[in-house]
């Protein structure tokens, strides 16, 4: 990789990160410019889960554009459920673990 005039190596700047984001409850599509132009969509419970669960994926260009959805999602009152990085098509999972009641 060549170096550039400040002699360090040129390297391509990633183009962002995709991300799926589940929260417990329901958020408007039209939040998505607000929360970092992700696509927001929304699924019913079931018997086994009956709360209502909202995903939010898309990509994100840094680490501070995430944190500001997540803060915007707690602003929200939402339970953070999962975060997701998508690469390559495969998924790193991050769950939230449950609180323990004290």
């Amino acid at each position: 990789m060549p170096a550039s005039d400040n002699g360090f190596l040129d390297q391509a700047r990633p183009a962002g990160r995709a991300y799926r984001i589940r929260v417990e409850g329901r958020v408007d599509e039209t939040w998505s410019s607000r929360l970092g132009g992700l696509r927001i969509e929304g699924a019913q419970g079931s018997m086994e889960s009956p709360a209502h669960i909202t995903t939010l994926e898309g990509t994100l260009p840094d680490r501070a554009s995430l944190l500001g959805v997540l803060n915007a999602l707690h602003d929200l009152n939402l339970e953070l459920v999962s975060v997701e990085t998508i690469r390559n098509g495969s998924v790193a999972v991050q769950t939230v673990p449950e609180e323990e009641d004290s």
